[in-house]
């Protein structure tokens, strides 16, 4: 199973990813994809935050809101 095109701001450009498999985590993206290794991986499960990362996202009023997640359980997909 495939996903559309998702874009993304990352690092001073907008980034676009499309066929990621639905399983596929951001942490793998990051250090697979983008060779990102200052992201790391330490349980795997979430419960670390050896992986935590920073997502932000515009609401419908145009502000910026920051929320940190566990870049080892959130899919790639759901950005």
């Amino acid at each position: 199973m495939t996903t559309q095109t998702i874009r993304f701001y990352h690092q001073g450009s907008v980034r676009e990813v499309a066929g990621v498999p639905a399983t596929r985590t951001v942490l793998q993206h990051l250090r697979e994809d983008l060779r990102c290794a200052g992201t790391k991986e330490g349980c795997a499960e979430g419960d670390c935050g050896a992986c935590t990362v920073v997502i932000g996202e515009l609401d419908a009023h145009g502000e910026l809101t920051l929320k940190a997640v566990n870049a080892c359980i959130q899919f790639l997909p759901t950005l």
